[in-house]
């Protein structure tokens, strides 16, 4: 008997903490579904399978049109083993040579190390945007005609809201990724935010003078 308390008191602590991990697994699953769900309902997209039962794995995915504009937001797994986790990605389309590519990020530490030796940063000419943010594209006259001065000012107005992700151009739409789960309001309002800001770099992508160019080194 005595034998049997060890055992039991041995493996309490490890049962709650079993415990603990599925109630918070669930906990977050429920919260990502309800905040994808308020998404949904501000953009006017399409959440599947939103009045089912959902598994421990079942994670929403996004889809519709946002101004016209096709757009998809899901979960997914990446890498292996221990570096295995989630992570949430955007997708927004938009009508572009798949020549064109453009990727801005936040200029932090790491990219200020990258530009001393030798990665791509190309200036746009309006200082405060140059310093806050890294550019880079197949074409330093396609980015500029994307990031024209209005263009500028609207990505100094989103700076608060980028993570640490960047937002890239390739094979016709624009990708943001983030290794969340859209479970909270915060996370929730960057992601609207992002599509915002997103759908306006589709339409000057879409009437920029870059597109043209790349479609014609392309031929």
């Amino acid at each position: 008997m005595e034998g049997f308390l060890a055992i039991l008191v041995i493996l309490l602590p490890f049962a709650g903490l079993i415990y603990f991990l599925v109630w918070f697994v669930r906990r977050q699953l429920q919260s990502t579904w309800m905040h994808t769900g308020i998404l949904a309902d501000e953009t006017g997209m399409i959440l599947a399978r939103r009045n089912e039962k959902h598994g421990m794995g079942d994670f929403p995915v996004l889809q519709g049109y946002c101004n016209k504009r096709r757009v998809d937001i899901f979960t997914h797994v990446v890498g292996s083993g221990k570096h295995r986790h989630r992570v949430t990605t955007l997708h927004i389309y938009c009508q572009t040579h798949p020549a064109n590519s453009l990727s801005i990020w936040k200029e932090g530490m790491m990219s200020k190390i990258g530009i001393a030796l030798g990665m791509q940063d190309i200036k746009t000419g309006n200082i405060e945007f140059d310093d806050k943010f890294v550019l880079k594209s197949h074409s330093d006259i396609f980015a500029r005609s994307v990031f024209d001065y209005n263009t500028c000012i609207l990505a100094l107005q989103a700076h608060g809201f980028f993570s640490s992700s960047g937002l890239y151009l390739k094979n016709g739409r624009f990708e943001y990724t983030e290794s969340v789960v859209i479970s909270n309001d915060k996370i929730r309002n960057r992601f609207k935010n992002m599509i915002i800001f997103a759908d306006a770099l589709c339409r000057r992508v879409e009437h920029g003078q870059g597109q043209t160019n790349a479609g014609m080194r392309a031929q």
